[in-house]
This record gives structure tokens, sequence and C-alpha cells, in this order.
């Protein structure tokens, strides 16, 4: 389940996926290493690897994030 009612907000798919669009918004455009990501959004938001990890793959589900040899794409 995405949404959970026992975490803050700040834990929650949603957010941190709008904290990673925004990350991946002041990245050069092209592939990314999903680490190089996830130390540009910690520099914004202090998350959990596990966090990161599930709103990458709800990014997917959605069509925002794509992925070619290890390395992200974004679709927007």
């Amino acid at each position: 389940m995405i949404a959970n009612q026992d975490i803050k907000p700040e834990k929650q798919a949603y957010y941190l996926g709008s904290k990673i669009i925004a990350a991946l918004k002041d990245l050069p455009a092209g592939p990314i290493e999903p680490s190089e990501l996830f130390i540009s959004l910690n520099q914004q938001e202090k998350t959990s690897y596990h966090a990161y990890s599930m709103a990458l793959n709800w990014l997917y589900l959605l069509g925002a994030l794509d992925h070619r040899k290890g390395e992200i794409i974004k679709c927007f």
C-alpha cells in the first residue's frame, strides 16, 4: 500500500516522489545513476534508501521514470 496512515507525510511515496522529480529537474538531462539521484535528493530531503526506492517504484509505475542498464531516465 502506498498511502499509510501510520507514518509522517514526508515519508510517503507521493511526497518523496515529488521531491525526486524536483531533484531530477535540477540535474542535467540524460540517464542518471540511482546513487547520484539519492545523494541529490538527500541534500534537499533526508530520507532512507528504502523510502527512496519505494518512491522510485511508484514513479516508474506512473510512467514518470524508466530505467535502462541500471540508470534512471526521466520521461517528462
